[in-house]
C-alpha cells in the first residue's frame, strides 16, 4: 500500500521463483536479507553490486529518474509511469 492506494506489481515468474526461494531460507521478516541476519541489505552493498555490474556512478535513487527517462523515450503512458513509480 503507498498512497492510501494498493499498489500491485505484476511479477515475471523467475521473479517468483526467486521469492520462493528466499522465503525457503530467509531468518526473519526480510525478503532480501543483509550481510548480519535481520538486517536488510545496505546502501553501500548495494552500490558495490552496482559497481560489480558495470553501472558506474550509478545510485539508488537514481534509478527511479532512469525508469522514469527510459519510459520517456520509450513513450509509455504517463499514468502508467506515475502508478509504477506509486505517485498517484
Amino acid at each position: 500500500m503507498k498512497a492510501s492506494k494498493p499498489h500491485e506489481v505484476p511479477l515475471t515468474e523467475r521473479v517468483l521463483e526467486i521469492l520462493q526461494e528466499q522465503l525457503e531460507i530467509r531468518t526473519g521478516d526480510l525478503v532480501f536479507e543483509g550481510e548480519r541476519e535481520g538486517k536488510p541489505i545496505s546502501d553501500t552493498a548495494m552500490i558495490k553490486v552496482f559497481r560489480a555490474a558495470g553501472a558506474g556512478d550509478a545510485t539508488l535513487h537514481g534509478l527511479r529518474s532512469s525508469f522514469r527517462d527510459w519510459a520517456g523515450d520509450e513513450q509509455v503512458i504517463r499514468v502508467m509511469l506515475l502508478r509504477r513509480r506509486s505517485h498517484m
